[in-house]
């Protein structure tokens, strides 16, 4: 998911249309969130933060089809960076909404 993050910063700084390389990116982290989620009902604290940020992708997803590169961009920095920042964390501990 780092190396995810880095190469949709790194879209921020080129110039130009990116919506393809942004929606191959949340693509990308699509499968990684649906690889590492439990399928099903469960309690664990993980699966909360990987379901809310598979949900948060796939809006990034339904941004870049309406063409609004810049929400999309913010919301994708923003996602992946919640989770890595969350997904380590014990259960107990409080979230950085």
């Amino acid at each position: 998911m780092a190396r995810i993050l880095a190469e949709v910063e790194g879209l921020g700084d080129a110039h130009g249309d990116n919506c393809h390389a942004l929606a191959d990116q949340m693509g990308k982290a699509l499968l990684v969130l649906g690889s590492l989620a439990n399928h099903g009902f469960t309690e664990d604290h993980l699966d909360h933060i990987i379901n809310y940020c598979r949900s948060r992708v796939e809006y990034v997803l339904h941004l870049v089809e309406r063409g609004e590169r810049e929400d999309a961009y913010q919301l994708a920095k923003l996602t992946l960076g919640y989770y890595l920042r969350n997904s380590h964390m014990d259960s107990g501990s409080e979230l950085e909404l």
